[in-house]
């Protein structure tokens, strides 16, 4: 099932975009990738309760649903050491080698290096809603929709008047913000004005912006992208504007130093510039929702959808060899679906075979060897078990020698008979017999598969008598249809007989 994401829903959080609060309603695992600098990627954290995640030069830090901050990577001026304790936090950002959180109360709190009064400076008052973080200077968005930048300011240029801005972002030195209605406008761009990062784009439909060192890029309300800036100069030109992707469909973006990610509506990812580090190689799927990037490493936040198993879910009895049919419903986006069994009640896992492929909510499960009444099936997205899903009780799987045994019961009866007769007339019937009298119980003159039937309809009725005469079922004429009938039918089946 795809899910279908939107920008409301779905925010990037990179080192240097706004984060606006309420916007962070995913949560699932961090993935890496990129430069394993300082242990970027070895570090990360294992839990699957994340909300957002930001990249900075070289750490990461990372939010968590209950507003936890978690930091890790090079901790040269503080910046993993100092990172708050838990304070119900609702946004990030990662600057070079400075970090910025919004608190739920609306105030701005930082730490790391502060060579550029990057820390210290950072404004006051309770009622800010967004933040970003540059090279060595902050930006902030106020619930008003006027901004507020501090830190690095080079060449002096305020921050822009207006009170209707509703996204930031902060480059290597210079600062981006769109103000417009209903959340689609037109860029601004001051700081640094080389490199071709002025002018920007004078389209009016932006939804989303955010800057690397030397380049800008922009997402449209129709899902496209415009980047600009990079020109110039060959060391900091790495196809990060050149190579932007022309197509539609985007709903969040990144920028690094010199390489940009951007997601999909249908989660997956793409990235484009500088791949020195192996930044541009982004994860294989398709159930991301949001995404980062630093300067040569870059994290995305997995979320896949959830499975639902409804069948088997226990008490069932499964003979080895049978074809059993295992049934799912999925909530969300699982592009593909890994099914498991287990015989001792969950100790062990072994995956069926064939592997399943893709997700189709079916899979045709051969049952296999096994004696054993604390069996359990288990269904997961690929090879995580967030959103997995087994049965409800266990369930049995017998392995029986008895080739007569059709309901894989471990036992030859009536019940196998039933089978075996209601299905007789499905396949051809190659004999013609010759007119028998015994066991003819049609008068067809014949002994064959329908007096059978006719024999299986009549197995479990009340006892034969005047009025209730069983078709002539009861061969031997005892009161009764059972398996001395049969016997006498079997004996004659493929007998000649004079009438």
């Amino acid at each position: 099932m795809k899910r279908t994401r939107s920008l409301t829903a779905i925010t990037a959080i990179i080192c240097c975009i706004a984060v606006l609060a309420g916007q962070q309603v995913h949560a699932g695992s961090i993935i890496g990738w990129g430069s394993n600098a300082n242990g970027l990627r070895d570090n990360i954290p294992a839990e699957d309760d994340f909300t957002a995640v930001a990249a900075g030069n070289a750490h990461s830090l990372a939010l968590t649903a209950d507003g936890t901050i978690v930091a890790w990577g090079a901790d040269t001026y503080n910046q993993v050491s100092d990172t708050p304790a838990p304070n119900g936090f609702k946004a990030i950002a990662a600057g070079y080698e400075f970090s910025i959180a919004l608190a739920a109360d609306g105030s701005i709190v930082t730490w790391g290096r502060d060579n550029f009064s990057q820390v210290t400076d950072a404004p006051e008052g309770a009622d800010f809603v967004a933040i970003a973080a540059g090279g060595e200077h902050g930006l902030a968005l106020r619930e008003d929709g006027s901004v507020v930048h501090w830190g690095r300011n080079d060449d002096g240029s305020p921050a822009p008047q207006g009170n209707n801005f509703f996204a930031i972002a902060c480059g290597g030195a210079h600062r981006l913000a769109i103000a417009g209605e209903e959340n689609t406008g037109a860029v601004d761009s001051w700081g640094n004005v080389y490199w071709g990062l002025i002018p920007v784009p004078s389209d009016t439909d932006f939804v989303t912006v955010d800057a690397g060192r030397a380049h800008s890029i922009a997402l449209k309300s129709d899902g496209t992208l415009v980047a600009w800036g990079a020109v110039g100069s060959s060391s900091i030109s790495k196809g990060q504007v050149a190579n932007t992707p022309d197509d539609a469909g985007y709903i969040a973006i990144a920028a690094g130093y010199y390489f940009n990610i951007a997601l999909k509506d249908d989660g997956s990812l793409v990235a484009w510039g500088q791949g020195t580090s192996d930044q541009t190689n982004v994860p294989e799927g398709n159930d991301f929702v949001a995404i980062a990037a630093g300067k040569e490493h870059a994290m995305a936040i997995s979320e896949p959808g959830s499975l639902t198993l409804t069948s088997p879910n226990g008490a069932e009895v499964f003979k080895t060899g049978t074809i059993q049919t295992i049934t799912w419903e999925t909530d969300g986006n699982v592009a593909d679906v890994r099914i498991e069994y287990s015989t001792d009640d969950g100790a062990a896992w072994i995956p069926v075979a064939p592997a399943n492929q893709g997700n189709t909510g079916s899979y045709d499960w051969l049952a296999p060897i096994a004696n054993s009444e604390e069996c359990l099936v288990r269904v997961k997205a690929s090879a995580s078990l967030t959103g997995a899903d087994q049965s409800d009780a266990t369930l049995a799987i017998y392995t029986c020698a008895l080739a007569g045994d059709v309901t894989g019961d471990c036992a030859v009866n009536i019940a196998d008979l039933a089978v075996i007769a209601a299905e007789w007339m499905q396949c051809e019937y190659p004999f013609v017999k010759e007119p028998l009298f015994k066991g003819d119980i049609n008068f067809d003159d014949s002994v064959d598969a329908k007096d059978l039937m006719i024999m299986s309809s009549y197995w479990l009725d009340a006892t034969c008598d005047a009025c209730n005469w069983c078709g002539g079922a009861d061969i031997n004429k005892s009161g009764s249809v059972d398996i001395h009938d049969l016997a006498e039918l079997a004996g004659t089946w493929l007998l000649k007989a004079e009438l």
